[in-house]
């Protein structure tokens, strides 16, 4: 695990509480999902003013390492990260 203590300077984030329960609400789920195509997500918090994600390393990086901004994507790559997103995400119907 790699742990980042340094960090350039942050503009200070004032949650509210509606935006402080916003947040543990949608990591809450985050981090309850469980798939291949998801980075996990270990723990969460708030922590002066700051909200923050513990998450799973991905040592391939991210959609942004494989398609460089201005990167045009096919139809059938488009339709593949759809699918893989519908299909982990639960369904709240």
């Amino acid at each position: 695990m790699r742990v980042v203590r340094d960090f350039p300077q942050i503009p200070s984030i004032r949650m509210d509480l509606s935006a402080r329960e916003s947040f543990r609400n949608q990591a809450c789920v985050m981090a309850q999902l469980r798939h291949p195509h998801i980075i996990g997500v270990h723990e969460f918090g708030i922590e002066d003013d700051v909200p923050y994600l513990v998450m799973e390393y991905f040592p391939k990086g991210t959609l942004r390492t494989l398609h460089p901004k201005g990167t045009r994507l096919s139809l059938e790559e488009i339709i593949a990260y759809v699918k893989q997103n519908e299909c982990a995400w639960p369904h709240r119907d």
